[in-house]
């Protein structure tokens, strides 16, 4: 099983810049409406996938006055560890 230890977010949706450690084996996210948290598992999905689960455009994930989004993770099967980015 390969598991996300590390998730950087810049810029995304509504995350300037984001730096998650992600080392437990359970990961519980929650917050108040609006601060991200479907943010967060969009990314992932396109590291997963390469694209997003709700069906966004690449262009829609992209704060306004920015021209990309950077998304990098580092995931490990607990034997190798590997960078993945997606931008």
């Amino acid at each position: 099983m390969v598991r996300i230890r590390e998730l950087t977010l810049r810029p995304f949706r509504n995350f300037a810049a984001i730096h998650l450690g992600l080392a437990a084996e359970h990961m519980l996210i929650f917050g108040p409406n609006g601060r991200g948290k479907s943010n967060i598992l969009e990314a992932i999905s396109y590291l997963s996938i390469g694209k997003s689960v709700r069906g966004a455009k690449d262009q829609h994930v992209v704060p306004h006055g920015e021209d990309f989004f950077d998304i990098r993770s580092l995931c490990s099967d607990g034997r190798h560890d590997q960078q993945v980015r997606v931008f």
